[in-house]
């Protein structure tokens, strides 16, 4: 008979299911999968299967958790080119 003040050594921490429960949410609701994919200026494909990823527990390239937008000298050239455009528009 196990003891009662004993913890579980496959009981989940809070942290986890906390994790789990949010990835989950976003992963059901297209419109938070956009947001994700806008904010991290990723497709959608990607964004959904780096969250599967950490559903499961599996590693992914950056530890997504919710994530932040990457920093623009991470982003492609291309990317920062349509950005500082957008940034400083010209007029005509």
């Amino acid at each position: 008979m196990a003891n009662v003040s004993e913890p579980d050594s496959r009981a989940t921490d809070y942290e986890t299911i906390e994790r789990r429960y949010t990835l989950a949410v976003n992963l059901e609701c297209w419109e938070l999968l956009a947001m994700h994919s806008i904010a991290n200026d990723e497709s959608i494909p990607r964004i959904r299967l780096r969250m599967l990823k950490a559903f499961a527990g599996l590693p992914t390239s950056d530890n997504y958790g919710g994530g932040t937008s990457p920093s623009p000298s991470t982003r492609s050239p291309s990317t920062r080119r349509r950005v500082a455009r957008e940034a400083n528009p010209r007029r005509s």
